[in-house]
């Protein structure tokens, strides 16, 4: 049974083919690096800043959510560009990344996975995601495909995000993240949801 966690996870305990991400991070980098302006961002910061500030959890984000999220903008902070949402490929990103959706299909990486971006000195304060339901987790997998001095921390353990190397923990944990740098953060994030029983 895995339970929210203060420091980070193993990949091979998330998922055994997850290495396969960093093997393969130079293919989603030159892919990424080749269609990045036709990628489809929203910008969540408001709803992120309003419900840590007022429920101490990250907004969840849905279909519907999603949709009605305005286009990323000048003023924005954080914004996400997903590939797969519960099963469903979202085509208008995905189309554009073919190779890298293979990969994600691979290692069964399809609950949710997406691209996130934190502009430059943003930051997502201290919070918790909520839990996928009852009995349920979620394992969350992060690949620096551009980094820019961030820092991914939990309440026992920080570490800087590396381009092409993995970080893992359960989502449920209380996190942050910080962009200490001058350009844009963007990851790769892959969800895997695990029932447990308590």
């Amino acid at each position: 049974m895995v339970q929210p966690q203060s420091t980070f996870l193993r990949p091979e305990d998330v998922h055994p083919k997850l290495h396969v991400l960093e093997e393969l991070y130079p293919v989603i980098r030159r892919e990424w690096d080749t269609v990045q302006h036709k990628i489809e961002f929203r910008d969540f910061t408001s709803y992120q800043a309003q419900t840590i500030s007022n429920e101490g959890q990250g907004y969840e984000i849905n279909h519907m959510s999603y949709f009605t999220a305005p286009p990323v903008s000048a003023k924005t902070k954080w914004g996400l560009a997903p590939l797969y949402f519960q099963g469903d490929i979202y085509n208008p990103n995905a189309i554009h990344m073919p190779k890298t959706c293979r990969i994600l299909r691979e290692i069964d990486a399809m609950t949710y996975s997406g691209f996130t971006v934190l502009y430059p000195t943003a930051s997502l304060g201290w919070h918790y995601d909520p839990e996928p339901g009852p009995n349920v987790i979620n394992l969350r997998v992060q690949l620096p495909i551009v980094s820019s001095d961030s820092v991914l921390e939990l309440k026992d353990e920080s570490r800087v995000q590396t381009e092409g190397k993995l970080l893992c923990f359960t989502s449920g944990s209380m996190h942050r993240v910080v962009n200490h740098g001058n350009a844009e953060r963007i990851s790769l994030i892959l969800d895997y949801w695990r029932r447990v029983s308590h």
